[in-house]
């Protein structure tokens, strides 16, 4: 989930950039700082059968914060993260990771390093932040309900085509069937391509005449696409994903990742990119998080497979 992280991080930057706007009518952004309130931005994702890693913290900041004296890391002198299982109220107090590269702001997380916390298919798990912000105390919570088992990807029509391939006269798409969680609406594919040279570009693409500057520059926006479908039965049973030839940029192998998705994650990905309204004004996405906090903390079942496509 290594690239989806990189992908929800700009988001979460967006987010907390919003959440010190105070802006009315045709959506002018006052930047004096008179709507900051410190908040804590959530990063984090449970699996069954999975540990918790990765749960990433931050703060936020002022618009008009010199970020060259401002780190968004969290002091962790100041702040606990813990763990409750809902379905026995024990607490699990999570352990702060840091990267051997300091400069690695990424890389900085929470995690629970023992080996008595399971997480469980369906199972409601509460993740809740305690920490200091200028001087403030701050709380944050949110609780996940893991989808139920039964989801996977039954099967794929192709594993390799040709770039936009033509049958009989039609081009065809790598079309994936979905074995459905009972009670989950949305699954996300993650396509990351595994070749991302220049070479390997797809020079029939609406790209085709970007140099090799320009493409060094935007590289990361081709190598990296999702696609979700949404609103599925809620029932067990079987759906198709469609992935489209404008999510494939490179010649080479790609790697599939669909998850099936809690609650939190699916309305957090459904609104994080509609946050002005017609009038213009602003508004938050759906974050789940209860207390002084945004972010996303959900829960996913992920399977994977893997693509080819040639020239």
């Amino acid at each position: 989930m290594k690239e989806q992280q990189k992908s929800l991080a700009a988001m979460l930057f967006i987010m907390l950039v919003l959440a010190t706007l105070n802006s009315c009518g045709r959506g002018v952004v006052e930047v004096e700082n008179v709507s900051y309130e410190p908040r804590v931005s959530i990063e984090g994702f449970l699996s069954p059968g999975k540990r918790v890693s990765g749960i990433r913290l931050f703060r936020n900041f002022k618009l008009d914060q010199d970020l060259r004296e401002q780190t968004p890391l969290l002091d962790p002198l100041k702040t606990t993260a813990t763990i409750t299982d809902e379905s026995n109220g024990r607490v699990y107090t999570l352990s702060y990771r840091t990267p051997p590269n300091l400069l690695d702001i990424g890389n900085y997380y929470y995690e629970y390093t023992g080996n008595d916390l399971n997480i469980e298919y369906g199972g409601s798990y509460t993740l809740e932040v305690r920490t200091e912000i200028d001087g403030t105390p701050i709380r944050a919570s949110s609780t996940t309900t893991v989808p139920l088992a039964g989801f996977k990807i039954a099967g794929v029509n192709y594993d390799s085509l040709q770039y936009r391939q033509k049958i009989n006269g039609e081009t065809v798409n790598f079309i994936l069937d979905i074995d459905r969680s009972p009670g989950t609406t949305y699954y996300l594919a993650s396509i990351l391509s595994l070749t991302d040279d220049y070479d390997s570009f797809v020079g029939t693409s609406p790209f085709d005449k970007m140099s090799r500057e320009e493409f060094e520059k935007e590289k990361d926006r081709f190598v990296f696409n999702t696609f979700w479908i949404q609103n599925t039965p809620e029932e067990a049973g079987r759906s198709i994903m469609n992935l489209f030839w404008f999510q494939f940029h490179f010649y080479g192998r790609y790697r599939v990742i669909v998850y099936a998705a809690d609650k939190n994650y699916r309305e957090f990905m459904q609104t994080y990119s509609r946050v002005q309204e017609i009038d213009g004004n602003f508004h938050e996405a759906r974050f789940n998080i209860e207390g002084q906090g945004v972010g996303v903390f959900g829960s996913v079942i992920a399977d994977t497979l893997y693509l080819k496509v040639t020239e």
